[in-house]
């Protein structure tokens, strides 16, 4: 399996001017696919878009800045948008249902914006533990970025507000602990509790807090509103420089709790010998939900996704089998007896069924439902009715 390593690294002269110059190529490309398209719709494919481009403006600079590879990649992801594009067009016209509204064409970036750069391994090697690329990006100083890796695949130049990401990708041979995958977790997803975790072997749920990502979340905003609110009144902007950095500083304290959270996931799978996760999560929670304006904007602000995504490669390293299902109803129903009943939900924390008469933290009892939806044979309850106290974590 291929991973990622990021370094953040301070904007520069020659950052700013390759990522440029790769919108402007982006939208060159872009610009040339659209206009066939709407003319005769026909779909130029790479070969033909290269034979088109390689002697554009465009291409001649970034060619000359960086090399012959960046430009032919940046045909490549025009190329592959596309193709989304119309295999999306396709699904669409058989069901509808699963899209919010007809698939659009691929847009221009912005005018004065930035694109992506991406160097493959014939342009990149490793010297004394320092990332190199080509002679033309050493004369034009591009920055030495220490690593301990003993391979590169490949190396982007992301846009990251005011700085840069430099992603090294790199090969990593995944090590299978032939971990007993009879053995579940099921886990649910929340705000208060970030991860609520429950197996089918009778030990303590797993609670993980999420004051964190709410504090996190909380300052953003205040901050954000602040700034915005400052730049209108100033200057009549939208983006300022102070407001890229809070973007950065924000995600950056999101995606570390989020790794420390999905490390700790995978620890204790690890640790109890349980091979299969079950996640709760639905693809479009973010336009759906309405749980009170307050609770909306809290619940939007957390990319959950990100979690369970770095749950899933965390687990695919040690050969955990993760599985993503629909959390419908896991709130009401009731993991005893499978009574759905809505005002079983006493308030924030506590679930108490009434036909059965289990009481027990509610989002364990998520957990367990969510878990039983893949599982249905499991058993979880005691012979007198009650749980163990669940593991509460703070990260």
């Amino acid at each position: 399996m291929q991973l990622v390593r990021q370094v953040q690294i301070k904007a520069s002269e020659i950052l700013d001017k390759i990522t440029f110059l790769s919108k402007n190529l982006y939208n060159a490309a872009t610009y040339t696919v659209r206009q066939r398209f709407f003319k005769d719709r026909h779909w130029i494919r790479y070969n033909e878009l290269y034979n088109v481009l390689k002697t554009h403006d465009a291409y001649q600079k970034l060619k000359t800045t960086c090399g012959s590879h960046p430009p032919q990649q940046f045909l490549k992801q025009v190329d592959s948008n596309f193709k989304g594009f119309f295999n999306s067009l396709k699904e669409w016209k058989k069901n509808p249902a699963k899209f919010q509204g007809i698939p659009k064409l691929p847009y221009y970036k912005r005018k004065n914006g930035q694109n992506v750069v991406y160097f493959t391994s014939l342009q990149c090697r490793l010297k004394e533990g320092f990332v190199l690329l080509t002679e033309k990006m050493e004369k034009l100083r591009f920055p030495r970025i220490k690593t301990d890796l003993k391979s590169v695949k490949g190396v982007r130049i992301v846009p990251f507000g005011d700085r840069y990401n430099v992603e090294l990708i790199y090969d990593y041979e995944s090590r299978d602990l032939h971990l007993n995958d009879i053995n579940a977790l099921g886990i649910d997803l929340g705000i208060n509790n970030i991860v609520t975790a429950s197996d089918n072997m009778g030990n303590k749920p797993l609670i993980i807090k999420g004051g964190v990502i709410k504090s996190i979340n909380q300052f953003y905003n205040k901050q954000l509103s602040k700034y915005k609110s400052m730049a209108k009144k100033c200057n009549k902007m939208e983006m300022t420089n102070r407001i890229k950095k809070l973007h950065r500083k924000r995600n950056n304290k999101v995606k570390d709790f989020f790794h420390k959270t999905s490390r700790k996931v995978v620890n204790y799978c690890i640790s109890n010998n349980i091979g299969s996760i079950i996640i709760g999560y639905n693809e479009r929670w973010k336009q759906e939900i309405n749980i009170g304006k307050k609770n909306n904007q809290n619940f939007v602000s957390v990319p959950f996704l990100k979690l369970v995504q770095q749950i899933e490669y965390k687990s695919e390293m040690v050969g955990i089998i993760v599985i993503r299902t629909s959390e419908e109803y896991t709130s009401q129903m009731c993991s005893s007896c499978g009574v759905i009943r809505k005002a079983n939900r006493k308030y924030r924390g506590l679930y108490v069924c009434k036909d059965c008469g289990m009481v027990l933290n509610a989002d364990v009892n998520a957990s367990i439902n969510i878990l039983q939806k893949e599982i249905p044979k499991s058993r979880w309850i005691g012979d007198r009715g009650c749980l163990n106290r669940p593991l509460v974590l703070k990260i």
